[in-house]
Parts: structure tokens; sequence; C-alpha cells
């Protein structure tokens, strides 16, 4: 026990210098992006290549229950907007990302893990009827919103089905 004071001042030292000291590679030291910062990041990658984007949240009771309702979800109940493109040379490559399931795909994968309270997702080309929704419920499964005859089955869903003009839709996995 005679070396417990210089174990001490090495202890007291190691704690000051820790600061200063190179970080082991397997520590994390860096916060996570939050919601809107990821939201920032992939509208900041959509227009870096050369498409218009906006966005909306859609964070009120009424869509909240829309959303609860279609997934039964408790946390995952609002939704985002993205609108691609304007007018002019940025619609065509705002169309060419729009269509491009793997960019899509990486978006929504970027965004739903940082934003727990975002059950859909819609995006939309600026001007069009087309929009594409995606929805994640609860249990983090990502799905499409498929439109089906009434007749058809739908098969691999994750939400309620519910009815838009005469169609049967769902989000499918």
């Amino acid at each position: 026990m005679k070396n417990a004071p210089l174990q001490s001042l090495m202890a007291a030292v190691i704690l000051w210098a820790s600061p200063l000291l190179p970080m082991q590679e397997n520590q994390v030291n860096a916060q996570e992006m939050t919601c809107q910062e990821t939201v920032n990041s992939v509208m900041a990658d959509i227009r870096k290549q050369g498409a218009k984007v906006t966005f909306r949240v859609y964070d009120n009771a009424d869509y909240q229950s829309f959303v609860g309702a279609r997934f039964e979800n408790k946390k995952r109940v609002n939704g985002l907007f993205l609108g691609l493109g304007e007018t002019g040379k940025s619609d065509a490559i705002a169309k060419t990302i729009w269509q491009s399931d793997d960019l899509i795909k990486d978006y929504l994968t970027q965004i739903f893990p940082r934003c727990g309270g975002t059950g859909i997702i819609d995006i939309g080309l600026f001007e069009t009827e087309a929009i594409a929704s995606f929805g994640m419920d609860d249990e983090n499964r990502l799905g499409t919103e498929q439109c089906y005859d009434p007749e058809e089955q739908i098969p691999g869903r994750i939400s309620e089905i519910y009815r838009e003009w005469d169609w049967y839709c769902a989000y499918v996995l």
C-alpha cells in the first residue's frame, strides 16, 4: 500500500490528460444526427444533384390519427412530404431521382431511423400526380403503399387495408 499516493497521483494525471489523449478506434464520441439534420442532409444531396426539393411535416392530430389507424402505431404517427422538382431542367433530374428505387430507399433508411415519430414519408414530383408513399410501423418494418383491385389479396402487408377510390390499399414489405 505504500504506492497508493503514487497511484492516486497517476490516476489524477490520466483523468486530467484524457481529453488530450487519442481515442481508441472502437470508442464512439460522435453525436448522432437529429431528424432535422438528417432531412437537411438528404435535401442537400438532392440539391447537389441539381433538383429542387421542398419538405413539409404533417404532425397535426388528424394526420396522426390517420397514420396511427393505418399502422396501429403508437410512436410513429407523423408524416413527411418531400416534393421534388420545380420547372425546367430540375424536373428531369427530379424524375430520375424519383425513379431510382435504390436512391429513394437510401434516403428512407437515413430518415426513418432518425425520425422516430415519422410513420409515413411521401415523395412526389412537382406539378404531377406522381407520389410514392412509404410507411414504417412501430416494429421498424418499411413498406411501400400499394393498391389492388378489391378482388385481389394484399400479401406482406404491414398496415391495415384502407380504401382509396375504387382500390384497396395497404403498405406492404
